[in-house]
C-alpha cells in the first residue's frame, strides 16, 4: 500500500480550510496537517485523522518552516486576511498576508515540497469586474485585499517559472456552501448571512436592490479542484495560473430567493425578502469567468441544481447551533 502524502493546509479552521481538512483527512491516500494563527483547540467537527498546529509564518523563522515541512507532498495556502482586515489595516495585513505568504513558500522550496497551492482572488482582475474575464487579462487590483493577493501571487508563480516548486495560483470567485463549522468567521459572506438571517429572524433583508451579479462556485467544487491541481502532473500546470468559478452568473436576489425557498421547506414557515428599490438605470451585466484552462484538469462545476443541496446545509448547521455566537 503507497504511503499516505502529507498534505499542509494553512487556515484549516477557516471557511474554505474546514471543508477541504474535512474531504481529504476522509482519505486514507492522504495525511493531513492544518494550521491556524492562535492556539487553540480543534473546532466541533474537526476530524480525528487530521493534525491542527499553531502556525504563524510571519512570525516564524524560515528555516523552522523548512525543517516543519520536509516530507510535505504539498502546500495548500489559505491563510489570508480577509477583505475587511485589508481594508482596515493595509499595512498589517500586507505583513500576514503577502510577506507571510512569500516566506512560506520559501520554506517550501527549501524544503522541497513537490507543489504549493495558493489561494488567490478574482478581485485581482480590478473594480468593477469586466464582463469577459479570463487568465489573459491583465490584473488591475485596486482594493487592498486584492493587491495583497496579487503581490503574493507574483512570487508563486516566478517560483514556478524557475523550476523550484510546483506553484498554483487559483483565483477564486466566490464560495457558497455550508462551512464546516459554526465558529467559520465568515458570516458575512452572502450565502451564509442569508441563511442565518432566515433561521434567526424568519426573513431576509437585503441591503441592496440585489440585482448584483457575481459567480459562484459551490465548495464542494472548489475542494474537487484542489484536489485535481495536487493531483495533476507538472506537465499539466503550464504556468500555474488558473480561474476557480462555478459558471454560476446570480444575482444576490437570486440567492435570496433559494435560500427562503429551501427555508420554508426546512423551517416550514414562509421567508418573506425585503429589498432597495433598483436606481433609476441600474445595470448589472453578467459575468463570463472563463474556467476553460482548468477545465483541461478534470475540473467541472456541479449543476445549479446542486446549490440547494450546500444551502440546506448551511440552514442545517444554523439552526443546530441557533443561539450561538456565530449562527
Amino acid at each position: 500500500m503507497p504511503e499516505a502524502r502529507r498534505i499542509f493546509v494553512t487556515g484549516a479552521r477557516g471557511y474554505l480550510g474546514g471543508r477541504l481538512v474535512q474531504d481529504l483527512a476522509a482519505d486514507s491516500g492522504f495525511r493531513v496537517v492544518g494550521t491556524t494563527r492562535k492556539q487553540t483547540a480543534p473546532p466541533q467537527g474537526w476530524p480525528s485523522a487530521a493534525d491542527l498546529i499553531a502556525w504563524d509564518p510571519f512570525a516564524l523563522d524560515e528555516a523552522a518552516m523548512a525543517a516543519a515541512l520536509r516530507g510535505v507532498d504539498t502546500v495548500v495556502h489559505l491563510a489570508a486576511p480577509n477583505e475587511i482586515e485589508s481594508a482596515a489595516n493595509p499595512v498589517g495585513s500586507l505583513e500576514s498576508g503577502s510577506v507571510a505568504s512569500l516566506k512560506l513558500l520559501r520554506a517550501a522550496c527549501a524544503a522541497d515540497c513537490r507543489r504549493f497551492v495558493f489561494l488567490s482572488t478574482i478581485h485581482v482582475y480590478g473594480n468593477p469586474l469586466p464582463e469577459r474575464i479570463s487568465e489573459s487579462d491583465a490584473a488591475n487590483p485596486v482594493h487592498p485585499y486584492a493587491i495583497i493577493h496579487r503581490a503574493a501571487e507574483d512570487f508563486v508563480r516566478a517560483a514556478h517559472a524557475k523550476g523550484e516548486i510546483g506553484g498554483v495560483v487559483l483565483r477564486l470567485s466566490n464560495g457558497i456552501g455550508a462551512p464546516a463549522w459554526p465558529d467559520v468567521d465568515r458570516w458575512t459572506l452572502i450565502g451564509n448571512d442569508l441563511c442565518r438571517q432566515a433561521v434567526r429572524s424568519g426573513r431576509i433583508v437585503l441591503r441592496s436592490s440585489g440585482l448584483q451579479r457575481r459567480d459562484f462556485i459551490l465548495l464542494r467544487d472548489f475542494v474537487q479542484a484542489i484536489r485535481l491541481v495536487i493531483d495533476a502532473p507538472g506537465s499539466a500546470l503550464g504556468e500555474g495560473l488558473f480561474n476557480l468559478g462555478g459558471r454560476m452568473p446570480l444575482r444576490m436576489l437570486d440567492i435570496a430567493e433559494v435560500v427562503a425557498r429551501r427555508a420554508e421547506i426546512m423551517l416550514g414557515r414562509s421567508i418573506p425578502i425585503s429589498r432597495q428599490p433598483a436606481a433609476p438605470g441600474e445595470r448589472w451585466p453578467s459575468i463570463d469567468f472563463s474556467i476553460d484552462r482548468i477545465a483541461t484538469l478534470g475540473f467541472v462545476p456541479s449543476a445549479q441544481s446542486a446549490l440547494d443541496a450546500e444551502i440546506d446545509g448551511t440552514l442545517d448547521l444554523c439552526r443546530r447551533d441557533h443561539g450561538s455566537a456565530k449562527c
